[in-house]
């Protein structure tokens, strides 16, 4: 995750920019099977598009409950499949 998140006194007020890149092959099956990866790579054309990026573009809402902030987002996602 990159970004440029404006936080005084450490309470989230403003994200200007962020960003977050995965490795697409990073990507392993819960059920820790060579095929399930292979046809997940497959799918994704993994070897054509080695990232999965994810780029903010706005805050849709913003919640802060004592010390935990949470973010409704929106972006745009991009991946090889």
């Amino acid at each position: 995750v990159k970004g440029d998140f404006v936080m005084p006194e450490g309470v989230l007020q403003k994200i200007n920019w962020a960003s977050v890149n995965v490795v697409t092959k990073s990507l392993k099956s819960t059920k820790k099977s060579a095929l399930t990866d292979s046809r997940t790579y497959e799918t994704l054309k993994a070897d054509a598009y080695p990232k999965i990026t994810y780029v903010f573009t706005k805050v849709a809402s913003i919640q802060q409950n004592g010390n935990e902030t949470t973010l409704t987002i929106n972006g745009n996602l991009t991946t090889g499949g």
